[in-house]
């Protein structure tokens, strides 16, 4: 990579890192939130998209696909993690991606969201606490049943972010 490529890939990663405001701690990721997020937010384009939070194999998107920034994690000093929701027919998820300060990707793992299998509803919801570990709690219900019923809901795993090296562990 030319010096001046490396720069347009610093300087697209710092206009990437603009799209999402940096959270208040903790907090609780609903299925709908990314409407809230969509009209507070920035678009993230799928170019962006493409260049910092897919992986190779996905970098074919549909015209159904959409990408919302959400927010960044708080005090992070040595990486950026961030939260972003993915969209696509009948699949939306939120995802946690992490990057050293040069932009390069280290690690993405979905958090939550609702999947749509025949006619069942797959639910679930994220809690972010101040010690940035995030609590994962699913489950299903008939799709056809308007809300969500979130008493369903039961522990399904604990992520934690590393603050230094940007690992995610999943237990």
């Amino acid at each position: 990579m030319t010096k001046s490529s490396k720069s347009k890939v610093v300087q697209g990663y710092k206009s990437f890192k603009t799209l999402f405001p940096i959270a208040s701690l903790p907090l609780k990721l609903h299925p709908d939130d990314h409407r809230k997020y969509s009209k507070d937010n920035k678009p993230l384009s799928n170019e962006k998209a493409i260049d910092f939070i897919l992986d190779e194999n996905e970098n074919q998107l549909n015209e159904f696909e959409e990408f919302i920034a959400c927010f960044r994690i708080p005090q992070t000093e040595k990486i950026d993690a961030f939260v972003y929701w993915h969209g696509d027919l009948l699949n939306y998820q939120y995802f946690l991606v992490s990057f050293n300060k040069k932009g390069e990707r280290i690690e993405k793992i979905p958090l939550s969201g609702t999947i749509v299998d025949g006619s069942m509803l797959k639910f679930s919801i994220t809690e972010i606490n101040n010690n940035r570990e995030f609590i994962i709690y699913s489950g299903e219900q008939l799709a056809s049943i308007p809300t969500l019923q979130e008493e369903k809901l039961s522990l399904s795993r604990r992520i934690q972010l590393d603050l230094i090296s940007g690992a995610i562990t999943a237990s």
